[in-house]
């Protein structure tokens, strides 16, 4: 179960015992991979302080954040002017909110990914864990970063949420958060030149123009073509 290309995200399923019956479903270890450097490898005490190359979490959880926030990701650039969570900038801890896996909480540990795009490409920064004794998962490995298309990084994701609607339809399990989440994203996917700037008005309510960010000269020329991209 993973995708294809320099950007894969891979769900091994397992057991969950208690939760709710979306999360049960799609539960397993999550990986992903970029240019053939695993990023979520680390060291779980659940498997006795081996590595492996991913948590033990929900797909659930992570298809929907990455759906939820597609739009952001593939277009929102980083907020000008602030670099970190120490200039305690309300910008800046919205940005990351939805552009880092770790804001999926949920109750499990997700690893410290950053996703940024610049029109072009998909930045994706990763983190180590900086609790050394964090007794449930420890994510190894120096901090880097990978690029990727932004076409490799949608279809990776797309390819992503596929698995993970299999996984629920395989338990009967329809009408999801996720499922209303995959049907939208999809009519603003052919909602034909407007559908960039409708998506943004709805989640943010303002035009792209008026928001306190710097959006790449590539990512204003989609939003004001005719030949806008999905």
């Amino acid at each position: 179960m993973e995708t294809t290309g320099q950007l894969k995200f891979t769900l091994t399923p397992e057991t969950l015992e208690e939760g709710a019956p979306e999360e049960k479903a799609a539960f397993g270890m999550v990986s992903m991979a970029a240019n053939g450097r695993v990023l979520t490898e680390g060291v779980s005490l659940l498997e006795e302080g081996e590595i492996v190359s991913g948590p033990y979490v929900s797909g659930y959880h992570m298809a929907e954040w990455l759906l939820w926030n597609w739009w952001r990701l593939l277009w929102e650039p980083r907020p000008a002017g602030v670099d970190n969570d120490e200039d305690n900038d309300d910008t800046w801890f919205e940005w990351v909110f939805a552009h880092n896996l770790s804001s999926i909480g949920e109750g499990y540990l997700w690893p410290d990914i950053e996703i940024a795009s610049d029109g072009a490409f998909m930045h994706l920064a990763f983190s180590p864990t900086g609790n050394p004794h964090e007794k449930v998962f420890r994510y190894t490995g120096a901090a880097r970063v990978e690029i990727v298309a932004v076409e490799t990084f949608k279809k990776a994701v797309d390819e992503f949420a596929c698995v993970v609607l299999e996984r629920l339809d395989e338990a009967h399990i329809r009408d999801t958060n996720l499922h209303v989440i995959w049907r939208q994203l999809e009519r603003e996917r052919n909602d034909g030149p407007r559908r960039l700037s409708v998506a943004w008005k709805r989640y943010w309510g303002t035009p792209p123009y008026s928001l306190h960010i710097r959006p790449s000269r590539y990512a204003l020329r989609v939003f004001s073509s005719k030949r806008s991209m999905a």
